[in-house]
C-alpha cells in the first residue's frame, strides 16, 4: 500500500487552481497506478477543500458520512453536490458506507472494537456498494469523504486500507 498526503496554502481559490491545474502524466492516464484518496473537512473552509480536491485531479467524491448534513456551510450533501459540479467532479453519495451512529464516539477514540465493529458492518450489509465504489478506482480518481481532517480518526481509513489489501495496485492518498 502506497501512502501520500497533500497539503496546500490557504491562498488559492479554486478558479485560481482549475487555471493552473496540470494534466496527469502518461503513467497515470494509462492506468496503471489506480488512486483513492480520503479527505476529511473539518477546519476546512469549501473552498480549500475543494481546491485540494483539484489540485489531486480527484474525478469524484464520493461521500461516507452516513447522513451527509453538516452546520458547516457548504458540506451539506446538496449544497457539496452544487459546488463540486461546478468545477468538474462527480459527487456520489453512499450511505452504506457510513459508520453507524452508535459506532463514530468509539471509533474517534481509538477503540479497536469499534474499528472492528466498522469492518464487520463493511463486510456484511455494505459490501455491494464498497465494491461498486472501488471498481470506480480503476477508471477514476476517487476521494472518499467524511469530516475528521484525521485519517486515522475516521471510518474512511478502514475502506481504504481493505481496498489497498484487496487491490494491490492500488495507492492510497491523504489529503
Amino acid at each position: 500500500m502506497s501512502l501520500t498526503s497533500t497539503d496546500r496554502s490557504e491562498d488559492s481559490s479554486p478558479t485560481m487552481v482549475q487555471q493552473q491545474r496540470c494534466r496527469m502524466d502518461d503513467s497515470e492516464t494509462t492506468g496503471s497506478t489506480a488512486v483513492l484518496a480520503t479527505i476529511g473537512y473539518e477546519g476546512r473552509s469549501i473552498d480549500e477543500f475543494i481546491a485540494l480536491l483539484l489540485d489531486a485531479e480527484i474525478e469524484i467524491l464520493v461521500d461516507v458520512r452516513e447522513t451527509p448534513l453538516s452546520r458547516k456551510p457548504g458540506f451539506s450533501k446538496r449544497r457539496l453536490a452544487e459546488a463540486l459540479d461546478a468545477v468538474g467532479i462527480e459527487y456520489r453519495h453512499e450511505r452504506l458506507l457510513g459508520n453507524p451512529k452508535d459506532n463514530r464516539d468509539a471509533f474517534r477514540a481509538g477503540a479497536p472494537e469499534a474499528r472492528s465493529r466498522f469492518l464487520a458492518h463493511l463486510n456484511n450489509g455494505s459490501r455491494t456498494s464498497y465494491d461498486e465504489v472501488i471498481a470506480l478506482t480503476s477508471a477514476h480518481r476517487l476521494a472518499l469523504l467524511c469530516f475528521e481532517r484525521a485519517h486515522d480518526q475516521c471510518h474512511r481509513s478502514c475502506i481504504a486500507e481493505q481496498a489497498a489489501a484487496e487491490n494491490s495496485g492500488l495507492q492510497i492518498s491523504m489529503l
